[in-house]
C-alpha cells in the first residue's frame, strides 16, 4: 500500500489524464489528500501499484439547493480512468463498487452532475443504468455551461420521478 502523500499524488495524476484539468481546473492534489483521509475515494491499482481507475464521492448529510440527491444519497463527485485503460470495464467496475457503498450506507440513490456536452460520460452512466432526472447550468467565466443531472435508484420502488432544474 502505497503512502497516502503519495497516493494522492498518483490519484491527482491520473486526474489529469484526459480532458479533466479541462472540465475542472479548480482541483488540486490537496482534494484527493481530503478525500482519501475521509475515505471517500475507490481507486483500482495495476499489477505495479500505479492507479489506473479512481471514483471520488460524498454522502449528503442533509438536503440542500444545488446537490443532486437527498439526505443520506451518495453523489459521485469524480471519476476517472486512465486513457490508456479505457473500455476494459475499469470504470463498470468502480461503479459497482460504488453501488455496493452505497447500499452498505442505506443511500437510496446516487447521483451526479456532468456537462450536457460531454457525451462519452453521459453514454457511460446510462450503461450503468442511471437516468437523467434533471439540468444544471454552470456559469464558467460568463459563459452558461448545461448541465445534467443523472440518479440512479438502488430500490426499485423508489424510482425519481421528475425532472428538476438547479
Amino acid at each position: 500500500m502505497e503512502k497516502p502523500d503519495t497516493l494522492a499524488r498518483d490519484l491527482f495524476q491520473l486526474f489529469l489524464k484526459g480532458r479533466n484539468r479541462e472540465f475542472f481546473p479548480h482541483i488540486r492534489k490537496d482534494y484527493f489528500e481530503r478525500n482519501l483521509r475521509n475515505g471517500q475515494v475507490l481507486y483500482e491499482l495495476d499489477g505495479t501499484g500505479r492507479p489506473i481507475g479512481l471514483i471520488v464521492w460524498k454522502q449528503y448529510r442533509r438536503s440542500g439547493p444545488g446537490q443532486v440527491g437527498e439526505r443520506g444519497d451518495i453523489e459521485l463527485c469524480q471519476i476517472a480512468v486512465d486513457p490508456e485503460c479505457q473500455q476494459t470495464g475499469i470504470g463498470k467496475m468502480l461503479f459497482k463498487r460504488l453501488e455496493e457503498l452505497a447500499r452498505e450506507k442505506h443511500a437510496k440513490r446516487i447521483g451526479l452532475s456532468v456537462r450536457e456536452s460531454n457525451s462519452g460520460a453521459c453514454r457511460f452512466y446510462e450503461k450503468m443504468g442511471m437516468k437523467i432526472t434533471g439540468r444544471k447550468m454552470w456559469n464558467e467565466q460568463g459563459k452558461p455551461l448545461p448541465g445534467l443531472i443523472y440518479q440512479i435508484s438502488l430500490d426499485t420502488a423508489d424510482e425519481p420521478s421528475s425532472i428538476k432544474e438547479l
